[in-house]
């Protein structure tokens, strides 16, 4: 039940990933067709003054920081107007601002006579709806401008939208900065990347399905996570100028993130709920059809529509946290200890951080100067991760003492001490495992031409070995009848020492019988070249052997099907001693 479950939700997160796949190479295409890159223009000096402080609002006469301005109205088409006056310049400066989501013009008045020296419209190209996303922007000012009064004049896309970073500086020195001041955010999700992708890989080694589960699902959190993270770092925004490109993989990323959350939240929990990653799966896919159609049909935009995606977001992790209190609860009244406690924390962590951001986007309260929308989760994230990290290197140290440990006990257990070879109670598990496959390959409905062959053979002559020649010599006969064995059909099956003198061939797979009296008769020569090798032997080596197959359309059990084996050597048994007496007789 678990590995169908753990396939499930495999599948559902491949069927995800071709879709954020599919999402980016369209929108690729889409961004090159409708290259709506900013306009900058480069220059020297170094001149460097804060030009965002002391703006005059031209409607209410109030003095403003253009960085901290509020828009009650945002529609794109209504104007908020504000001015300031030209320090003394050199020629060698520009005016230099950072947008998000914001159309403005730059107009220039002296006297009487004004006119427009710079002009972005903020819309986006429509494959992100209204969203274009950040932008950097560097005006050429002059030696003339000194004393003009300088025009800005906004047109926000949305509430959000903002003018930041105004600076008059040299357009080289502000680019780097911009881009600099990004490094951190985007280093950080490429670490966290990294990092799952080694979570996922070290998952392998892991045993059981449950941990690989718990981990791989945990992968696939991170992976996500630091993927929103890095769009939302604005690096590549900058680096690439692809912002509606960029924002727009944004938002599909940010509709995913439910589904991963839920799926790790019912990995670790002791108690997964039966549907719980399905509906979680079937709620990410409607969302993302639900406002890619309202978006395409210009009925609402991504942006507008951001809130549905953060109210899912804050739902599945009330849902997590809720998950994580009813698996404590149900741990601590049933004094139950499962070292996953970390993964636990930390999903909580991460949950409350999840929350807290989501809170923070839609406006329920805000942090001054912050407008990285995914710094908490990003940071609890990171520390999350190398924690997790750890726990993984101890699992598999852990995993591969008690392996160790117990491989040799199931060594001792299962193996015959005399020959090296399995015994009695390896052959009835491989038997029992034999019969599931079988069953398993029934209940599917249709034919198939595997068969299931079982051979028993008794060694003749121990009796007179161990009474004529010692124990001692016994067990070497023994000990060459099993090398025998296995050297003639451990090509083909699994050979075994069910008894003293017996031994059982168990093979699967199509033409067993064909390959069976192949092996058969390799055995015939190692029996014939070990009684001339040992021809001062009172007794030669012999086997009598039986062999019964199981096909498609056979009613009897595995366990008729050995007696069959068995009734088949007991009469080769027979003949062999009638023939032997013929022999003496004659």
């Amino acid at each position: 039940m678990n590995t169908l479950r753990t396939n499930k939700d495999v599948l559902r997160s491949l069927v995800l990933g071709i879709i954020i796949l599919v999402i980016f190479v369209c929108l690729a295409v889409a961004d090159i067709r409708l290259d709506n890159s900013a306009d900058a223009s480069y220059g020297s000096g170094a001149y460097d003054y804060d030009f965002s402080r002391e703006w005059t609002s031209e409607e209410t006469g109030d003095i403003v920081n253009i960085e901290d301005v509020k828009f009650s109205e945002a529609d794109g088409e209504k104007e908020f107007v504000f001015y300031k006056t030209l320090p003394e310049l050199t020629g060698k400066e520009h005016f230099c601002l950072q947008s998000k989501n914001m159309s403005f013009k730059v107009v220039e008045k002296k006297f009487a006579s004004s006119y427009t020296a710079f002009e972005f419209d903020g819309r986006g190209s429509g494959i992100g709806g209204n969203a274009s996303g950040n932008h950097i922007h560097t005006m050429q000012l002059y030696k003339s401008d000194t004393d003009n009064t300088f025009y800005l004049i906004l047109k926000p896309i949305y509430k959000s939208s903002a003018v930041f970073n105004v600076r008059i500086q040299d357009p080289d020195s502000y680019t780097r900065a911009c881009i600099r001041a990004t490094l951190p955010s985007f280093l950080s999700s490429v670490i966290m990347i990294v990092a799952a992708i080694s979570v996922f890989i070290m998952a392998t080694f892991l045993d059981g399905e449950v941990n690989k589960r718990i981990y791989m699902s945990l992968a696939i959190v991170v992976v996500l996570v630091g993927l929103m993270s890095l769009l939302d770092s604005h690096f590549i925004e900058y680096v690439m100028g692809k912002s509606d490109l960029v924002h727009t993989i944004n938002y599909f990323t940010l509709m995913l993130a439910a589904f991963p959350f839920l799926m790790f939240s019912d990995a670790v929990t002791i108690k997964p709920h039966k549907n719980l990653s399905g509906y979680a799966w079937l709620a990410v896919i409607g969302m993302m059809a639900f406002q890619a159609f309202m978006n395409y049909s210009h009925i609402a935009d991504f942006h507008n529509m951001t809130v549905l995606t953060n109210l899912m977001t804050i739902l599945s992790g009330v849902i997590v946290g809720a998950r994580l209190i009813e698996d404590w609860k149900f741990r601590k009244d049933n004094d139950l200890h499962i070292e996953d406690s970390g993964v636990t924390y930390g999903l909580a962590i991460l949950s409350v951080c999840g929350v807290l951001d989501s809170l923070r986007y839609l406006g329920f309260y805000s942090i001054h100067g912050l407008r990285d929308n995914t710094l908490l989760i990003r940071v609890g994230l990171l520390f999350f991760v190398f924690g997790i990290l750890f726990n993984i290197y101890n699992e598999v140290v852990n995993s591969n003492k008690r392996a160790n440990a117990a491989g040799v006990y199931m060594e001792m257990a299962y193996t015959d001490p005399l020959t090296g070879i399995p015994n009695r109670g390896a052959f009835e598990g491989m038997e029992k495992e034999m019969s599931m496959q079988r069953e398993h390959l029934l209940s599917l409905g249709k034919p198939f031409d595997d068969e299931i062959l079982i051979s028993s053979f008794d060694l003749n002559g121990l009796k007179q070995v161990n009474d004529g020649l010692g124990h001692a010599m016994g067990d070497e006969y023994i000990k060459s009848a099993g090398a025998a064995l296995l050297s003639s059909f451990s090509s083909v099956g699994n050979v075994f020492r069910v008894g003293g003198d017996e031994f059982s061939v168990l093979m699967f797979g199509r033409d067993v019988e064909k390959q069976y009296l192949n092996s058969l008769n390799r055995l015939f020569e190692l029996e014939e070249a070990y009684n001339k090798n040992n021809a001062d032997n009172s007794v030669n080596m012999q086997f009598a052997y039986g062999h019964s197959v199981w096909k498609y359309g056979d009613d009897r059990t595995l366990a008729q099907v050995e007696v069959d084996a068995d009734n088949a050597m007991y009469e080769k048994k027979r003949q062999m001693k009638e023939q032997a007496a013929a022999n003496i007789e004659f």
